[in-house]
């Protein structure tokens, strides 16, 4: 398998949880939701590994910070074309695009993905996971006039034409407000 780095999306506004949801800790002493997905990149040794965002909160956490340079515009795919873009820049032909607000991401789940020899998405149940995909970097420029034009990440990633792999709907579970962060720490397993 060719190299693939990963890049954690943390751009969002956060406008449900009220907070930055990328440096949220659910442990005061425990890991940040962004430190938690990087865990699971790690595991599966996905390297290097990026979060993608504007907030200056984000140079708090142990990871490398990609900015999203687009401040006039808040769309899900502008982190997607900075990660892409970045990528590139590198030489990769493909990334690891991952939300930061999956705390219940499992190895499997990410190895399923990445198992795939070319750009692939998540379905959980019967839900395209834009956001959690492996994509072709030379796609930068096409997700970043998507963003501008307002379209949608999913009917985008769909019209990459890209392999759909089934994952548990668990594994792609987010956390968007404190009702579902407090429902995941009441049913998470707790740790050694």
């Amino acid at each position: 398998m060719n190299p693939v780095p990963a890049y954690i999306l943390a751009g969002g506004r956060s406008r449900r949880m009220g907070r930055d949801k990328a440096t949220l800790r659910p442990d005061p002493a425990g890991p940040s939701l962004a430190e938690r997905v990087a865990a699971v990149l790690h595991t599966v040794g996905v390297s290097p590994i990026h979060v993608v965002g504007r907030q200056p909160e984000l140079h708090t956490l142990a990871l490398v910070v990609v900015p999203d340079p687009v401040v006039d515009l808040h769309h899900p795919l502008l982190g997607v074309a900075a990660a892409l873009d970045h990528a590139a820049q590198r030489g990769f032909a493909r990334a690891l695009i991952v939300p930061c607000d999956v705390p219940s991401l499992t190895t499997a789940a990410l190895s399923a993905l990445l198992a795939e020899p070319g750009p692939a998405v998540a379905v959980a149940g019967d839900h395209v996971q834009p956001l959690l995909a492996t994509l072709p970097s030379d796609q930068a420029a096409s997700a970043l006039a998507t963003a501008r034009a307002g379209g949608s990440a999913r009917r985008w990633v769909l019209g990459l034409g890209v392999a759909q792999v089934q994952i548990p709907v668990p594994a792609a579970q987010d956390v968007d407000t404190p009702a579902d962060l407090a429902a995941w720490v009441r049913s998470r397993p707790r740790e050694q």
